[in-house]
């Protein structure tokens, strides 16, 4: 590898920059792959996350692990949320990015997972939420 890598992940699936990009499927590109206005173009897109790599994108093959039950499920997930991540983790609609989320919970969550979990959040979490958001 001659240049630094960046991953870039997506909240919906679409095409930008000539690359069809799929929700909750981070890619790893060798910085050099973009020209300048291209990365311009993915930097600015609200609906993408683009960060720079330290080192090499290591994949592993442990299976992931998550909660048996749903009330579990829904409680690590709404934790993540209020507490895991990081305001550029979420979406401009205040969805936390799947890609974020799957990386601080070691697991996939679904999005009616994720729906469900921010539903029953209650007054208080979504105040969390607001002021995280810096809303």
């Amino acid at each position: 590898m001659a240049g630094k890598q960046i991953s870039i992940s997506t909240s919906r699936t679409h095409w930008r920059a000539g690359v069809y990009f799929v929700q909750g499927k981070p890619r790893v590109f060798d910085e050099e792959e973009f020209s300048k206005a291209q990365r311009a173009l993915l930097d600015a897109d609200p609906e993408l996350l683009v960060e720079e790599l330290e080192g090499v994108m290591q994949g592993s093959n442990e299976p992931l692990k998550r909660p048996e039950s749903e009330a579990d499920i829904l409680l690590a997930i709404r934790g993540v949320i209020l507490s895991g991540l990081s305001k550029t983790d979420f979406t401009q609609n205040g969805r936390p990015r799947v890609d974020a989320l799957e990386q601080a919970l070691g697991w996939k969550a679904s999005s009616d997972e994720i729906s469900s979990a921010m539903d029953s959040m209650t007054e208080e979490q979504q105040a969390d939420l607001k002021t995280l958001l810096g809303g």
